[in-house]
């Protein structure tokens, strides 16, 4: 029952048309909110407001890479991939998959060093306005599944993206083959890539 009342949000939105819903930064400042009347600050929501702030500079990073690569007509080699063109901004489709998927931040940051880690594989990788539905899906699903405590099925996931289901199995299967199904992520390349998005002035997202 509460996997129909979560397709019922989205069922009519795709990925190309985002739904009227609240924005990334409210939607997080709420839960912060609750937690604040009832308990003082600590490290924990220290971390929860970087993470917010983390989340949105990536975001930013993606429509730029995304931008530049369009600009030069690049495309991935990967072909399965490759779709129709992403009608709204890359941070967009960045919160659509957070709101609905309701994984975490960290989940996110993660998937992106998946990319990255494609990217050493697949020289000719490439986010576009016609890959990254895809290749960011697949990679966040993947992140989820290794990192979460209640990964979603692969049926939400392809609801999310606007993809049939056996597509997305065939894109998983693709994925975790090119990257030799290496998902462990070491702590210090996770604080490197967040300190890399806080401090630096060029972005840790695969151009």
């Amino acid at each position: 029952m509460e996997t129909e009342g979560r397709s019922a949000r989205i069922a009519s939105s795709s990925a190309k048309e985002m739904p009227a819903r609240e924005s990334l930064s409210s939607h997080v400042g709420r839960k912060l909110d609750v937690e604040l009347e009832v308990r003082q600050r600590s490290p924990a929501m220290d971390e929860a407001i970087e993470c917010s702030e983390i989340l949105r500079i990536l975001s930013d990073r993606l429509n730029e890479a995304v931008a530049a690569n369009d600009a030069h007509r690049k495309r991935t080699c990967l072909e399965s991939f490759e779709g129709s063109k992403l009608l709204i901004p890359p941070s967009e489709y960045v919160e659509r998959i957070f709101n609905y998927s309701e994984v975490s931040e960290s989940c996110i940051l993660v998937a992106i060093l998946y990319l990255e880690r494609l990217k050493k594989k697949v020289v000719d990788l490439h986010i576009t306005s016609t890959s990254i539905q895809r290749l960011l899906l697949v990679a966040v699903m993947i992140a989820a599944k290794f990192l979460e405590d209640r990964p979603t099925c692969n049926s939400w996931w392809a609801l999310i993206g606007s993809i049939s289901v056996a597509e997305i199995n065939a894109l998983e299967r693709d994925f975790l083959f090119h990257v030799d199904f290496d998902l462990a992520v070491r702590s210090e390349d996770y604080s490197t890539f967040v300190d890399s998005l806080l401090w630096s002035e060029t972005a840790a997202v695969s151009r």
